[in-house]
């Protein structure tokens, strides 16, 4: 029997129940709290319901009212009855044909479960009663039993599945084994929670929360479920979702709108649950929120800019912002009953510490942590970083406990991305086949378990030969039944930047016009940010030359749209971070391959890869040393191995070297490598006789 944790109203009689059916050995799944479920503009609420593979739906009703009052009673068990069946009703394979009618082919039962149900409790009711000592005689006594046809659609309908529906219909999809036909098979399977994603959405504990797992693993999704579910259960509570990419922002707000709606057939009230962006700036944020709660003035990010760089501009105002509620005295009210914060990894701890103030004495805060969106994070930041001691006490540690919601949760399924994508970034990424090695890699065993690699050979054993390939149960199978790895993954040289380009247009059409794509299935993706910003409006102009229609995302639109209708999306590397598209064209990807801050340059074609869900293409060309030429080895290395991650174990003296060589470096530095290349350039132009008096120092 699988258990899914939601708010449990009476854990006493929570914990008796489950002991009693587990003596029955029944397979199914038990939901505390869970669902919420609506009919005539009333919430009504699940105390227990378990989902039994033999006898269908049985609710537990725990009773918090007077035993006398049958009638209250016995409306409130009709109301969950017809909830339910109105529910499960709008599944057509739930049903059958009765005449001209379908009815709901599913057995629902009701349960008042009590220790103390009174001996002379109305026996000519239609209430049915069970305490812990007659539990059994009670279940087995059920008559209806459950089709087993209908165990995984039922399952699907409870576990509101079918919410997240696909971005887009696709009706113009003619041809199955076009592109636009294998994406809409795979769209519709992708809108499938699986078990750890509701696991991890309804499971809540009266405290912390952490939600980890590779991008495309679900996190936003789990995120605006547990918004939407602890909006339904406490409608008074103020909650709020954050986060760092400010594209997000319409996507949580759809989901948890689909959500909420699912489960209360209303609109959330957006005064109680907000959705609001981890800095601010001409919209609220977090960040300036907190600032002005205490009358401090919040700096905007040009100030910030100026002062801590681009890079540290929200770490360098969360310090400020820290350090001076750390010198007021007297606190004020916390502003949140619930914070959930998404792309964790990308905010500062002063971030976490600040938010840790403004919430509510439970500290029901809730962050979903992608642990390998920066190749060069070497370990996860824990919770007593996050958040910090108090006394010399850490303020927040994670359990996992028995008969308890778990507090650290891995996803470990990512849907997004096709396994041979996902190998492909990982080893661009780390450089596991690059010709003058490694780049940077972490050599945690349990890490590499956790996001879905199954691992020959020992981490612990420096210049070992150690084996990664991705678990079959880590991958979704309807990426092996629609997709190959030919055609999912392809890495091109070209001449130079405009055949580049030219191929590129050219493909786009051939998709358009012959495989079912729709211009906002395709997202092009700069690398480069300093030639980004004169490429960006090239490549626009030579779609709209072929009739095609294109938009710089957040220049020539708002910064908030990523996708429009009937538009190809063009984007440097950070307003695409947080988005996903069926079809990626990565250009200039010769700039990732060499040169300063490789680690940085590195983790952008890592990025940029994972934001395809079904076929993503690696472009580039030869601008200086035949960087793309040698990018494509190591691609075609990958492809080679059969999608496998074969390197020798750093020892520890390697991996500091790595750090420090690809490390990202401040201006000066920059600057100052770039003028020894340029100086080395020029030694190398000199005759022989003249190069040779320098480089032996005879010059004088």
């Amino acid at each position: 029997m699988n258990i899914i944790r939601g708010t449990d109203s009476n854990p006493h009689l929570s914990d008796e129940l489950i002991k009693a059916l587990s003596s029955l050995s029944l397979n199914g799944t038990l939901y505390l709290g869970f669902p919420i479920i609506s009919i005539d503009d009333e919430t009504n609420h699940c105390d227990v319901m378990f989902l039994s593979e033999k006898y269908g739906i049985i609710v537990f009703d725990f009773n918090n009212r007077n035993f006398s009052n049958y009638e209250e009673i016995e409306t409130t068990h009709d109301k969950l009855y017809l909830a339910l069946k109105s529910k499960l009703t709008q599944h057509m394979e739930l049903t059958k044909k009765e005449g001209r009618e379908r009815v709901l082919d599913i057995p629902i039962e009701i349960i008042l479960f009590s220790h103390n149900i009174p001996n002379n409790f109305k026996e000519d009711s239609s209430i049915i009663c069970a305490n812990p000592n007659n539990l059994k005689e009670a279940i087995f006594l059920l008559s209806d039993k459950l089709d087993p046809k209908y165990i995984q659609p039922l399952k699907a309908a409870i576990d509101s599945v079918k919410t997240i529906k696909p971005r887009k219909k696709r009706a113009g999809v003619s041809k199955i084994d076009s592109k636009g036909g294998k994406l809409k098979i795979i769209e519709r399977e992708i809108a499938n929670l699986d078990k750890w994603q509701l696991e991890a959405a309804i499971e809540t504990p009266e405290g912390p929360q952490r939600i980890r797992g590779l991008a495309g693993s679900g996190k936003t999704v789990v995120l605006a479920r547990k918004a939407a579910y602890l909006h339904g259960q406490h409608p008074d509570w103020n909650i709020v979702v954050t986060y760092n990419t400010r594209s997000l922002h319409q996507q949580i707000k759809e989901l948890i709108r689909r959500f909420y709606y699912d489960q209360c057939l209303d609109e959330p009230n957006w005064d109680k649950i907000r959705i609001i962006h981890a800095w601010g700036g001409r919209a609220e944020g977090i960040y300036s929120q907190i600032a002005e709660y205490y009358n401090i003035k919040p700096k905007t990010f040009l100030e910030a800019k100026s002062k801590y760089g681009y890079n540290n501009a929200l770490r360098g105002v969360c310090n400020e912002l820290l350090e001076e509620l750390n010198n007021i005295q007297e606190k004020k009210e916390p502003l949140y009953d619930a914070l959930l914060i998404d792309e964790a990894q990308d905010l500062p701890m002063s971030f976490f510490r600040i938010a840790y103030e403004v919430v509510k004495k439970q500290k029901r805060i809730i962050w979903a942590y992608d642990e390998l969106q920066n190749l060069g994070g070497y370990s996860m930041r824990s919770p007593e970083d996050l958040f910090g001691k108090e006394n010399g006490i850490p303020r927040v540690s994670l359990k996992n406990k028995q008969k308890e919601p778990k507090q650290d949760i891995i996803l470990p399924v990512c849907y997004r991305n096709t396994k041979w994508a996902l190998t492909v970034a990982h080893a661009l990424g780390f450089g596991v086949y690059r010709e003058k090695g490694l780049v940077q890699i972490f050599n945690d065993a349990d890490l590499w378990d956790d996001i879905g690699y199954e691992l020959e050979g020992d981490f612990d054993k420096p210049n070992e030969c150690v084996k990664l390939k991705r678990k079959e149960e880590c991958s979704p199978s309807f990426f092996n039944k629609h997709l190959t790895p030919e055609d999912s993954i392809k890495c091109q040289l070209f001449e130079d930047s405009d055949s580049q380009y030219d191929w590129m247009i050219k493909d786009i059409k051939k998709n358009l016009e012959e495989q079912e794509i729709e211009e906002d299935d395709i997202l092009i993706i700069l690398t480069d940010p300093l030639t980004g910003r004169k490429e960006a409006p090239v490549i626009m102009q030579k779609l709209l030359d072929q009739g095609l229609n294109a938009h710089i995302v957040g220049i020539t639109n708002d910064k908030e749209t990523v996708f429009i209708k009937k538009s190809i999306a063009i984007s440097g590397i950070h307003r695409a971070k947080g988005n996903e598209a069926p079809l990626v064209y990565i250009v200039n990807s010769q700039y990732c391959f060499d040169g300063i801050e490789l680690s940085r340059k590195r983790n952008i074609l890592f990025t940029a890869i994972t934001r395809s869900r079904a076929w993503v293409r690696i472009l580039g060309f030869n601008e200086y040393n035949n960087d793309m030429n040698q990018l494509l080895k190591e691609f075609n290395k990958i492809v080679e191995k059969n999608y496998c991650l074969e390197f020798l174990v750093p020892t520890d003296e390697e991996l500091d070297k790595l750090r420090q060589i690809h490390r990202d470096r401040t201006q000066d530095s920059k600057e100052r490598i770039e003028k020894a290349k340029k100086y080395k350039k020029f030694i190398e132009s000199l005759p022989e006789d003249e190069r040779k008096l320098i480089e032996e120092g005879d010059f004088l």
